[in-house]
């Protein structure tokens, strides 16, 4: 189990991984109603200070004596007067209406629209509203004024109202992507459009806590099949190197060499304990003497105990072992070097004989050579770390 460590981790995080991306990816990034809000700010800042101005305007208005004297006629009468003949001049993006109020059934009848072609509702009850007009948002003042006759039967009561600027705000929800509209006592204006979001649910949100508005909001919906998408991938990929990794640890559990693109194994891929007898065939073409190990005062090890031979010589084409390190001339070898790969190959082996110092171990190789080129007829020895027989060796061979 302890081999399959690394591919159980790997799948494990890739797991966990695609978890957090199913479970929380949707959220990312996602500030929910946190734009509306903002939204909705800005727009009550928007109609407190229109309101302020709206009102007091329309207070002013309210205490002309024209109009006092005109809210008690008729509408034809009141249309035929001049500019001048009532008092005042509507201001740029000002809508003014004057209303007559029949005090007994409460019907209303406008006397004055200023300019003549906007269409006012005119509310009867004093104070401010939120009104929608051709599709735009209007924030009006109701201002009674005061009949000079017949004040016993009618009521009076202007309007002053002026668009409210959303522009802000709207192009603030476009960023966000939400569909908004803001809906008042008598109907809704849309502030932005977004099709995609059309069936799903409103959001609505105070606009202050006097104007009467509300805005109301659709907000993108989680786009959760491209996050579940997003942790399939996850899976695959983590899926494959964790497969991947128990496959490399299965083959170093059987004793197979994992061979590197350039045809030798890597030192790394070599078992710890694993033995490579089964890999062995009975008839092997290679040759070791007593004389190839490493021997203290005359006996082979320490206190008389065995050690495998340090150096093989190789006396035909033989492919057995799997190779440690690349095979390097005798003439160009970094013998410090080749000691290293020796002797980080039988710490790998799991070798606990007695290791040879590398005076030793370059003595040893360059008698070995030496032999090898008298006794052989051999002009170069090629040295190579070898695993074989669950051990580290030093293979040698004569090229001629």
């Amino acid at each position: 189990m302890a081999r399959y460590r690394s591919s159980i981790a790997l799948a494990g995080s890739g797991l966990l991984i695609a978890i957090f991306l199913i479970a929380k990816g949707p959220t990312l990034g996602d500030k929910g109603a946190g734009p509306l809000r903002a939204a909705a700010e800005r727009l009550d800042t928007k109609q407190r200070e229109l309101a302020a101005a709206v009102e007091a305007r329309a207070t002013t208005l309210a205490q002309l004596p024209r109009l006092s004297w005109a809210v008690a006629t008729d509408e034809e009468t009141v249309r035929d007067l001049t500019t001048d003949e009532l008092g005042f001049r509507t201001q740029p993006g000002e809508v003014i209406a004057l209303a007559q109020i029949d005090k007994k059934s409460g019907h209303s009848v406008t006397l004055l629209h200023a300019p003549p072609a906007a269409a006012l509702w005119t509310p009867s009850a004093p104070g401010l509203h939120a009104i929608v007009v051709g599709g735009e948002l209007l924030i009006a003042s109701v201002a009674a004024v005061e009949p000079r006759e017949r004040a016993d039967a009618v009521a009076g009561a202007l309007v002053v109202a002026r668009r409210l600027d959303v522009a802000a705000a709207a192009d603030q929800l476009i960023r966000a992507g939400i569909a908004a509209r803001i809906i008042t006592a008598d109907g809704s204006a849309t502030l932005t459009e977004v099709p995609a979001l059309a069936r799903e649910p409103e959001t609505i949100i105070p606009i202050g806590t006097s104007s009467g508005m509300r805005l109301a909001g659709r907000l993108p919906g989680h786009k959760r099949g491209v996050w579940v998408a997003l942790a399939f991938f996850v899976l695959l990929i983590w899926g494959g190197a964790a497969a991947l990794a128990a496959r490399r640890a299965g083959l170093r559990g059987v004793g197979l060499p994992l061979v590197s693109t350039n045809g030798v194994a890597p030192g790394n891929f070599v078992p710890d304990t694993t033995p490579m007898l089964d890999m062995l065939v009975a008839q092997r073409n290679i040759t070791a003497s007593s004389s190839n190990g490493f021997h203290v005062n005359g006996a082979n090890g320490v206190n008389g105990a065995a050690v495998s031979p340090v150096v093989e010589i190789v006396s035909g084409p033989v492919a057995v072992g799997v190779p440690h390190s690349e095979a390097i001339p005798a003439s160009k070898a970094d013998f410090p070097a080749l000691f290293r790969e020796f002797m980080d190959l039988r710490k790998r082996c799991g070798d606990r004989s007695k290791a040879p110092s590398y005076d030793e171990f370059f003595k040893l190789l360059d008698k070995r050579r030496r032999e090898m080129v008298e006794t052989r007829s051999a002009t170069e020895v090629m040295f190579q770390i070898v695993f074989i027989d669950g051990r580290a060796v030093v293979r040698a061979k004569g090229v001629h």
